[in-house]
C-alpha cells in the first residue's frame, strides 16, 4: 500500500488469489495507477526472485485496467472481487480471506489503507 499512497491511489477493495489478485481502485492523477502499478510490480518481483533465486520477470502480462464509470458497475465489481476466494472455494465463508476488503465492507472492520 506504500507505492498507492506514494503514487495517488486509493485503494477501495482488493482480494488476493493464490495466482492473480483483484482491486478496485481510484487513482487521483491521470499516471498515478500506471506509476503505482509498476512499482508494486518491480517491488514484488525483486522480492520473489531473491527469495527463490530466480531471474526475470514473474508476471505473464501487464496489469488491466478497466473504467468503473457507473454506479451499478462498481458496486457490481466490487461484490465480484470480495466474492472471488469464495466462488473459487479457498475459504468457506466470505469473510475469511485475510487479504480481502470485504469485512471493511460488510462489517466495517477496520482495514488499513483502504479508502471507503
Amino acid at each position: 500500500m506504500k507505492a498507492t499512497r506514494e503514487k495517488g491511489v486509493e485503494i477501495n477493495a482488493l482480494q488476493l488469489m493464490t495466482t492473480h489478485y483483484h482491486v478496485i481502485a481510484t487513482p487521483t492523477s491521470e499516471d498515478g495507477l500506471s506509476k503505482a502499478m509498476k512499482k508494486i510490480g518491480g517491488r514484488q518481483t525483486r522480492y520473489f526472485n531473491r527469495k527463490y533465486g530466480r531471474t526475470g520477470t514473474i508476471w505473464n502480462e501487464r496489469y488491466g485496467a478497466v473504467l468503473l464509470d457507473d454506479e451499478r458497475y462498481w458496486y457490481n465489481c466490487l461484490r465480484y472481487v470480495e466474492l472471488n476466494a469464495f466462488r473459487a472455494h479457498m475459504v468457506a465463508v466470505p469473510d475469511e480471506g485475510r487479504w480481502a476488503s470485504d469485512r471493511f465492507h460488510a462489517f466495517g472492520a477496520s482495514a488499513a489503507g483502504l479508502t471507503p
